[in-house]
């Protein structure tokens, strides 16, 4: 089978992703394209066909570049499966193939690694993006929705309910979680993994940390990994027990993982976070808004906790630093690999995803 991968960009979720299900197509026989950024390319799995295109930011030049790009490998490699990341990707390849037809006959599999349309957006901009998605699924075989939450939502406003077809994002873990430690130095030990705006909810955690320090609630540690996103708003704390690190390697930030008794993640919206399931498998438990995919990973009270607004969010984490006890945080921390390992396995995402490409 030859599958034609193409992205506008791969940073982050969806390299994982990709890289996943390029090795194990690759070692399953499959004959595998790639179509990325050339900047980007020391991201990807390392395989005999990686195409490229250039792209120093997102703008038109660069949006030019992958669709000229798109179009000559589409028609010299003649795909069995198609298959396309993310939003822009979408967009690009999707037009493309309706302008090819009739030479655009395989396999079209669209994951957008969440829709456009359930950012926190204006309604205008939030039609516009339902509007387009629609008109391009009548050129998409299937949709993959990474939770329910994206399913629901897009049923909602009226897509083809057959297309759409859940497969959670998966990773594969082998870390020992034997070296996990609980209440270091005998404080709740805290991380938070994103990038420092408004989606990942930057402002909200600083507003949480000013808050519990003001009100003399010390006994813990935070460590905030992650960048500034340019023409975003930045502060940066300057507390003794808060650290900050800029973004690192797998293995690195493994040892955050293992150090840790909680993530925070008050996103206010998402996909599937990759951080979530990367905190599951690693036996982390989870204190995140109530919102998008969240509910699908979280169970209250058993992997970790889901708070509605700021003051419940207040609540949540003071309660974690006042009375979770280190049999508490184990039990939490079992549940929370448990529900990686029931779910959001590397496997299991790759098994569905090579499933959906046999199927019409």
């Amino acid at each position: 089978m030859k599958v034609f991968h193409v992205a506008e960009t791969i940073k982050g979720g969806v390299a994982t992703v990709m890289n996943q299900l390029i090795e194990a197509q690759l070692a399953n026989g499959y004959t595998i394209r790639t179509l990325t950024p050339s900047d980007q390319l020391d991201q990807l799995f390392f395989h005999d066909d990686m195409q490229s295109f250039i792209r120093d930011k997102r703008g038109i030049i660069g949006l030019l570049n992958l669709w000229f790009q798109f179009i000559y490998h589409f028609i010299t490699y003649k795909p069995d499966v198609l298959h396309i990341h993310s939003s822009f990707a979408g967009l690009i390849c999707r037009i493309t193939l309706m302008l090819l037809f009739p030479f655009s006959k395989c396999n079209i599999i669209y994951c957008p690694h969440s829709f456009s349309f359930l950012m926190d957006t204006s309604p205008i901009k939030k039609r516009f993006f339902i509007l387009i998605e629609r008109i391009l699924t009548l050129k998409t075989t299937f949709i993959i929705c990474v939770s329910k939450n994206e399913i629901e939502e897009a049923a909602s406003y009226g897509f083809n309910e057959r297309k759409l077809k859940l497969i959670y994002n998966g990773i594969d873990q082998n870390i020992n979680l034997k070296a996990k430690k609980y209440l270091n130095e005998e404080k709740l030990n805290l991380l938070f993994i994103g990038r420092f705006d408004y989606q990942k909810g930057y402002d909200k955690l600083v507003n949480l940390i000013e808050r519990l320090l003001k009100n003399n609630i010390k006994n813990f540690n935070i460590n905030i990994v992650g960048d500034v996103v340019n023409g975003s708003d930045f502060i940066q704390l300057e507390y003794e027990n808060v650290k900050y690190s800029k973004w690192l390697n797998k293995e690195k930030l493994a040892t955050y993982y293992l150090n840790s008794d909680i993530i925070l993640m008050p996103s206010r919206w998402e996909g599937l976070p990759m951080v979530a399931i990367e905190a599951l498998s690693l036996g982390v438990p989870i204190i995140s808004k109530k919102v998008s995919s969240f509910p699908e990973i979280i169970d209250e009270g058993e992997n970790g906790f889901m708070f509605n607004n700021d003051e419940d969010f207040y609540n949540k984490v003071k309660f974690a630093i006042e009375f979770l006890t280190i049999e508490d945080l184990k039990i939490l921390s079992a549940n929370a690999y448990d529900k990686y390992m029931n779910t959001f396995t590397a496997k299991n995402m790759i098994d569905l995803t090579n499933d959906l490409y046999t199927k019409n």
